[in-house]
């Protein structure tokens, strides 16, 4: 699920769209528990989303828009987070290890 598709299925809508807007446009998929949640009409307040590239720009543009703070969760494994200080939200990040998403 893309982030344009899941911005009106989940229930955290809101955050979706912040986090959309943050990539300005870059290429981002949900996965992991988030969709699963979704599924399940279950609050998503954390994200799990791959993107095409490194993700520490992704992951420090979220946190610039969205008022939190980004760190790098693994090197081995290019992950970072993006977290408010009060752990209302987080979005985790890491890099495609395939060609695309299917490969991934």
């Amino acid at each position: 699920m893309n982030l344009q598709e899941a911005s009106g299925r989940l229930l955290e809508a809101d955050l979706i769209r912040r986090v959309s807007a943050a990539l300005d446009a870059a290429p981002a998929w949900i996965v992991g528990g988030a969709v699963r949640d979704a599924v399940l009409n279950r609050p998503v307040s954390d994200l799990d989303l791959v993107v095409q590239g490194p993700p520490e720009k992704a992951a420090r543009a979220v946190a610039a828009d969205l008022g939190g703070f980004a760190f790098e969760l693994s090197a081995e494994f290019p992950t970072w987070r993006a977290s408010d200080r009060d752990g209302n939200w987080q979005v985790d990040l890491a890099s495609l290890r395939g060609g695309d998403l299917v490969s991934d």
